[in-house]
């Protein structure tokens, strides 16, 4: 477990780098180190439960793969150029 939540830690400075080079915006704020790591972690549970599908069907996984797919989520869900609103 300790092994697991320190992967999870480095995928979080890689995530809070993303979200800081998108210009995310929290509650008016810059993403913060540790407000990073709470959406980082809504964010890799996704990749873990997609992760576990593929490894009891036996599809092949490589380790890069949950950085990766933790990456897409939080790039394609918190991006402010792929804002799709319509303001009036």
């Amino acid at each position: 477990m300790i092994l697991l939540l320190g992967l999870i830690l480095i995928q979080n400075i890689f995530s809070w780098i993303l979200l800081r080079l998108m210009g995310v915006k929290i509650g008016g704020h810059n993403v913060g180190f540790i407000k990073s790591f709470q959406v980082t972690l809504h964010a890799v549970t996704l990749s873990f439960v997609l992760i576990s599908i593929l490894v009891i069907f036996g599809a092949p996984t490589i380790g890069i793969l949950l950085f990766a797919l933790t990456l897409a989520i939080l790039y394609f869900n918190l991006c402010p150029c792929l804002d799709t609103t319509v303001s009036k």
